[in-house]
């Protein structure tokens, strides 16, 4: 059937109208702060290329994982865009982690990571950023605190290990963290047994709370496994004693405002214990403890922790106008 010229124009502007109206509903039915997505990027320090994820604009973020993961850790949390409406969040992947390289002519101490990352966020352009580490990226961000006192404008400290502690998993890694050793474990271990461990591995690194289906969808578990992620994991893992002994002693300089967050059910770094502790050591800190919450805290209660995160934001802000006053 062939429609005649007045009918198929009015089709066409009755179509045209229609798709016109679809397109301006979803206009205003999207969220009018949602921002940018995250954008992958490479900075070069030292003869390192270290990779990071941005997102956002306005007063920076940095985000460092824990042992083991990547940036991309934050981002499936839901953590990187809740911050990103306000903030520029930047993500690092650490020496040896996700795309970032771990020469092995030096011993990534968490102080040497620190310097590394120190020097990225002066070539990006950041003077003061809070800092949020999680777990082993604790003490990466304290040791940026305690160096460079003036780029950490707050730190917020997520299920950290803060002081030594004789652990099974450190005894054993210690072992395979000789060089040759090492270059074993990231062939056998990620390539035998690696598939066969992992799923356990998540659970008790999630529990009590179950590992979320966006975790499971979204992040890149087959990078977990490759033989580099395995020898930094290896590589890091002893270094937490070695950093949690020297650290103490030298809390009590730390000037700026300090958040500090644990699950009340963490039981990979006995987190209550080690959190307590850490809030008596430093002068005006806050001690947050999420019931029920395990480990991975930022997966259990994404939005309290973004909330902490701007409150200790806002405090860095305060304390700011106070001293130029």
């Amino acid at each position: 059937m062939t429609l005649r010229g007045p009918v198929r124009n009015k089709l066409l502007l009755s179509g045209a109208a229609v798709l016109a109206v679809v397109a301006l509903a979803n206009r205003l039915a999207a969220p009018r702060s949602r921002p940018p997505p995250a954008r992958h990027r490479f900075v070069e320090v030292d003869g390192v290329r270290l990779r990071y994820i941005e997102q956002g604009s306005g007063s920076p973020v940095v985000l460092l994982h824990g042992n083991g993961a990547m940036a991309e850790d934050f981002v499936v949390s839901g953590i990187v865009e809740r911050l990103a409406v306000r903030h520029r969040v930047i993500a690092f992947d650490r020496p040896g982690f996700g795309c970032t390289g771990r020469p092995a002519t030096r011993v990534w101490t968490f102080a040497a990571q620190a310097d590394l990352l120190r020097t990225a966020l002066r070539k990006l352009g950041i003077g003061r950023a809070v800092l949020v580490g999680h777990s082993a990226g604790c003490l990466a961000a304290l040791e940026i605190g305690l160096r460079d006192p003036e780029r950490a404008a707050a730190l917020v400290l997520l299920s950290g290990f803060y002081f030594p502690r004789l652990r099974a998993d450190m005894l054993l890694t210690s072992c395979f963290a000789l060089p040759v050793l090492r270059q074993f474990t990231g062939l056998a271990v990620a390539h035998l047994v690696g598939w066969l461990m992992l799923p356990a591995y998540l659970r008790a690194v999630f529990a009590p709370n179950p590992v979320p289906d966006r975790f499971c969808r979204d992040f890149p578990l087959a990078e977990l496994l490759r033989r580099k992620q395995v020898q930094a994991t290896i590589a890091d893992t002893p270094l937490l004693n070695w950093s949690a002994a020297v650290l103490p002693r030298r809390f009590c300089a730390l000037r700026m405002p300090v958040a500090i967050v644990t699950g009340t059910r963490d039981r990979i770094v006995t987190g209550p214990l080690q959190s307590l502790r850490l809030h008596r050591c430093i002068d005006g800190s806050r001690l947050y403890e999420i019931e029920g919450a395990g480990h991975m805290v930022h997966h259990a209660a994404p939005g309290r922790v973004a909330t902490v995160i701007e409150a200790a934001a806002d405090a860095a802000a305060h304390q700011r106008s106070e001293t130029a006053t």
